[in-house]
Formats: structure tokens, C-alpha cells, sequence
């Protein structure tokens, strides 16, 4: 027989919920590292929110930069790895280029399963769909507003002048790093990686954010 596969099996619980259902979450982990016959490692992240992105988590960030292709990433519940429908898509693109996989119990979301990645995928598109939405929203948003000042709808003209087009490269390394990454993160990799900004200085968290946006919005077509 070949070497059991190497499993981390995740809880969490937030500050105002410490210690309820992290055993129950737990119990569910080890009796499904019993059944697939893994190798689990328990991994805890305590008094953490679920909207804190899971690189910044303190156990649980160095564990996900530590998995390699077969490795699996086990949830008891969705709520415990992600609340963001765009983020935990991300996590699910990550997994699958990086060759390692996503279990969610409570969803059945199995990536080591054909109808598993069935599921995932659908994940993946639907929040692709609500990431069209927000852009499509934020141009509409911008219609509305300028046709009430009288301007046409769009950026005044001397400020997309200024607009500096984004480099293959940066949209390439941001669309990398983005999946469950804050600004401020993807930040500090893009300066690590040697990627000036826009303006040519150094990326800062609100930068990264305006840039983010603006991809967001770039990938809506405009309608005739």
C-alpha cells in the first residue's frame, strides 16, 4: 500500500463563540480522516473571524503555503474556511492549480471526487457571475451619477487620461495572488515580487484596492 494522504483538517471558532462547536467540528474531521484512511494534522485557528482572509490566519496561513499536490484540505462546515462566495471560489482555483484538494463537509464539496469538482466548478462560476454583477453595478453606479451632473456617462477625459494601462505582468501577478488574500497582502507580494505601481512607487493597500476595482469594472463589457 502507498503512503496515506497527507490531510490538514481545520476548525475554527471566532472571539464570541470560543470553544462552542470547535469539538464537534473536530469529532467530524477525525471520523472522516478514519473513513478515507488520511493522514490528518489538526489545525485550529481560536478567536478568529471568518472574514479574516485564511493567509493572515495565524495557523492555518502557513499550513495553506505548505501544501503540495495531493495534499487535502479538510472544513467541517463552509463558515469556517470562508464567508465570501468570491474568496472560497479562489481557494478552490488555488487548490487546483497548486494539485491539492478542498473537502467541505457539511456541502459535500469534495475536490478529490468527479462530482465534487462538479460542484466546485459551479462555485467558481456562480461567484464569476457575482463579480460581473459588482462591476456592472459600480458602472451603472457611475451612469447614473454623471448623467445627473450632465456629463456623459464615463470618467471625465482628463482623468482617464491619466489612467496608466496595467502591464500584462502585474494583471497576471494580481490575478495570482488575489484568491484569499487581503489589499494589504497582495501588497506586500507584489513589492516582494518587484512590481512598481501605477504611479511607480510601492503598493500599498489602497492602491491595491483602486487597482482591484478597476479590473472588477474592466471586466464588464460596455454596452452599445
Amino acid at each position: 500500500m502507498g503512503e496515506a494522504t497527507r490531510a490538514i483538517l481545520y476548525g475554527r471558532v471566532s472571539t464570541d463563540e470560543q470553544g462552542l462547536g470547535l469539538a464537534a467540528q473536530l469529532d467530524l474531521l477525525k471520523a472522516e480522516e478514519e473513513r478515507r484512511g488520511w493522514d490528518g494534522e489538526v489545525v485550529v485557528d481560536e478567536g478568529v473571524s471568518g472574514g479574516v482572509p485564511v493567509d493572515e490566519r495565524k495557523e492555518l496561513g502557513p499550513k495553506l503555503a505548505g501544501l503540495s499536490a495531493g495534499d487535502v484540505l479538510a472544513v467541517a462546515k463552509l463558515d469556517r474556511l470562508s464567508r465570501s462566495l468570491i474568496d472560497f471560489a479562489g481557494l478552490i482555483q488555488r487548490a487546483e492549480k497548486q494539485g491539492w484538494s478542498l473537502s467541505v463537509l457539511d456541502l459535500a464539496i469534495d475536490t478529490t471526487t468527479p462530482s465534487g469538482k462538479l460542484v466546485a466548478h459551479m462555485i467558481v462560476a456562480l461567484a464569476q457571475w457575482e463579480k460581473e454583477m459588482i462591476g456592472l453595478r459600480i458602472r451603472e453606479g457611475l451612469a447614473k451619477s454623471t448623467k445627473r451632473k450632465g456629463r456623459k456617462p464615463g470618467l471625465p477625459a482628463v482623468k482617464k487620461a491619466r489612467l496608466a494601462p496595467v502591464p500584462d505582468a502585474l494583471r497576471d501577478a494580481v490575478e495570482t495572488l488575489r484568491p484569499g488574500r487581503s489589499p494589504n497582502a497582495i501588497a506586500e507580494r507584489l513589492n516582494a515580487q518587484g512590481h512598481p505601481s501605477l504611479r511607480g512607487g510601492r503598493w500599498h493597500r489602497t492602491s491595491v484596492r483602486r487597482l482591484l476595482d478597476r479590473l472588477d469594472a474592466e471586466a464588464v463589457p460596455v454596452a452599445a
